[in-house]
C-alpha cells in the first residue's frame, strides 16, 4: 500500500525544480552518450516490407551498397531462427533485411534505397498489388459504407 508524503507534498508538487545539468545542456557543454566515439562501431537498420501480403521474389541490394558507408546488406537469415519467414510477407512493415553501415545515417539511407520485387497474393478475395490497396481493401471490409 502506498502512502502520500506528509506535509512535504504541498511544497514539491507544482514548484519549479532546479536541474543540476540544466546549465550544461543549454550551453552545449553537457556530455551525451552519442558523443562517445567507439572505434569500429557499426550501426544497423531494418529493411521492412512495403506491402501487407506477398512473396519476396528478389531483393536488389546494389543501390544500398553503392553508398560508401554501407558495409553490408544481410538478406540471408538461414542460421537464425525467426518467428516468420523472410521470403513470405505476412504484414506491412515486416523486417526483410538488415543494412549494416559505419554511421546510423548511412544505415537508414541504405535501408530507404532498397528495391524489393513482391509477388502479390490474394487476401480474403482481394488481389493485393500494393500495400496501400491492401490497406484500403481491409478498411472497406471493416467499415462498409
Amino acid at each position: 500500500m502506498t502512502h502520500p508524503l506528509p506535509a512535504v507534498s504541498q511544497f514539491v508538487c507544482g514548484q519549479p525544480v532546479t536541474r543540476v545539468d540544466g546549465q550544461l545542456k543549454v550551453t552545449g557543454k553537457a556530455p551525451y552518450a552519442a558523443d562517445n566515439q567507439i572505434p569500429g562501431l557499426v550501426y544497423a537498420t531494418l529493411v521492412c516490407s512495403t506491402v501487407a501480403r506477398g512473396r519476396v521474389n528478389h531483393m536488389d541490394t546494389s543501390a544500398a551498397l553503392r553508398h560508401h558507408d554501407v558495409l553490408r546488406v544481410l538478406t540471408d537469415f538461414a542460421g537464425v531462427k525467426l518467428p516468420f519467414d523472410t521470403r513470405q510477407v505476412s504484414y506491412f512493415g515486416q523486417p526483410l533485411a538488415v543494412v549494416i553501415a559505419t554511421t546510423l545515417e548511412a544505415a537508414a539511407h541504405g535501408a530507404s534505397r532498397r528495391c524489393s520485387l513482391f509477388e502479390p497474393t490474394n487476401v480474403d478475395g482481394y488481389r493485393c498489388t500494393a500495400g496501400r490497396y491492401a490497406t484500403r481493401a481491409f478498411h472497406s471490409r471493416l467499415h462498409p459504407r
